[in-house]
This record gives structure tokens, sequence and C-alpha cells, in this order.
């Protein structure tokens, strides 16, 4: 329904487009505004148009559409989810360069928006590697102190530690501990990878 809801959401971004300006226009002048989307509404055309004042380009990093997740709330045939899927392909079309991090999303920004993308996986830098035992079970003990879960002294949830030699060795019986590196929001389905997890 269209309502006070739609107008305060209308200041909300009026009042961001305003305070995002002007912090953007007291900065030095960049050659290039990297922005991701989502999100990016107002952001998208705020730094279009600090573009124009700095004679910058824009670079928009694509990693979704706004509007997709917009409509998982209020429908796809919302007019606010109209409205932003509007604005997002006008001032996608109006980017310098734009980036991805799938050859997916590449394809739906040409073949949807008519908008040229470059696919830049997303992946960790070579430095990210798995945290050796030790570290895990110092980490498990620290958190120990605080969460209950965690507790007794030389065994965690996850890790015990050999009283006499002072080894460290996973638990039998441990339960999954998953860190994401993505968010956690709707449009990113866990709950796929939870029940194969069953």
């Amino acid at each position: 329904a269209v309502g006070p809801k739609l107008f305060q959401y209308v200041i909300k971004v009026v009042v961001q487009a305003m305070q995002l300006l002007y912090v953007m226009l007291k900065m030095d002048r960049p050659s290039y505004i990297l922005l991701q989307n989502p999100p990016g509404l107002p952001s998208i055309a705020v730094a279009w148009v600090a573009c124009l004042f700095w004679r910058s380009k824009l670079i928009i990093d694509w990693h979704n559409y706004g509007y997709t997740i917009m409509s998982l709330t209020h429908g796809r045939n919302h007019l606010l989810v109209q409205i932003a899927k509007w604005y997002e392909k006008l001032f996608g079309r109006l980017s310098d360069y734009n980036l991805c991090v799938t050859n997916a999303m590449k394809e739906d920004l040409w073949v949807n928006c008519n908008i040229k993308a470059v696919t830049l996986y997303d992946k960790p830098a070579s430095y990210f590697k798995e945290t050796p035992l030790e570290l895990q079970h110092q980490l498990y003990m620290k958190l120990a102190k605080d969460y209950e879960p965690f507790q007794p002294r030389y065994v965690s949830a996850f890790t015990e530690m050999d009283e006499k030699n002072g080894h460290v060795i996973k638990t039998r019986g441990r339960p999954a501990l998953l860190i994401s590196s993505t968010s956690w929001t709707e449009d990113e389905d866990f709950s796929v990878l939870l029940k194969a997890l069953e």
C-alpha cells in the first residue's frame, strides 16, 4: 500500500542524498568513485552527480540489484520496487565502468539493463588460510570465559588439549561452526546450505 510509509521513505532518501552529496563535494577531487550496489539508493545518483562535479569516473561494483531485495519485502509490483528498478537501470547505464562478481550477473546486466560489465571474481586473498588448530583452541578457550557453551578449561566445544603433552586435537562429536564471508540477507538463501547439512 502507498501511504505514510512511502512518504517517510522518500524523505529518508532525500535527506541521505543531501548528506552524501555534501560529504562527497567536500572531499579532495578523486579520479574515480567506486560504489558497491546494493545499496544504491540514493548513492548511485549522488555519486554520478559528484563525478560530474569533479570530472571523475564512476565505477559500480554490482553484487545484486537493490530492487530485487526490496521486492522480497514489498512484492515485485510495488510502486517503490518499480521506481527502484527504473532508477538502478537508468543510473547504472550512466556509470563509466561496471564490475560484477559472476558471469551470470554480467549477462543479466547486459540483457536486462544494457550495461556492459567486467567480471571480477570475488575470492579471498591468498593469505587467508585455515587457522591452525592451536590458535582455534586458544580462541575457544578465550570464549569459554564469557560463554557457557565453550566451557570447561581444557576442553572447548570444538577442541581439547592433552594435559600431559599440550597437544590440541578436535573433540569427538563437536558441533559444526560455519563462518560466512558474505552478508546474511534475505536474498542470500542459506537455507539451502543448512538443509544440506542436516
